[in-house]
């Protein structure tokens, strides 16, 4: 598979080789066959996959903040420079 190891081409100066572009067309071409014949199967998968995704942003910020605030780059959360916080609900509603 001598093919496999050249660049067919090149988009902004990064090379793509032609087992990425087979290997991206048959992963679209099995999440779109889920998408079409196994729709429970697939809302399954993506609340597992956002759990997931919600579980590791809470990682990442319970294992970041205590360090933010011992080294004092979090010192006046309560006041960022002046600006006040706006709520969601006001800020996503169009009131």
């Amino acid at each position: 598979m001598h093919i496999l190891k050249k660049p067919h081409y090149s988009v902004a100066g990064n090379d793509v080789y032609v087992g990425e572009v087979v290997v991206s067309a048959i992963v679209l071409a099995v999440i779109g066959l889920m998408f079409i014949i196994a729709k429970p199967l697939l809302r399954k998968l993506m609340t597992i996959l956002s759990v997931v995704l919600l579980t590791g942003i809470l990682i990442i910020a319970a294992t970041c903040l205590p360090h933010a605030i011992r080294s004092g780059n979090i010192s006046d959360i309560d006041n960022l420079n002046g600006i006040k916080s706006v709520p969601t609900f006001f800020a996503a509603s169009r009131f």
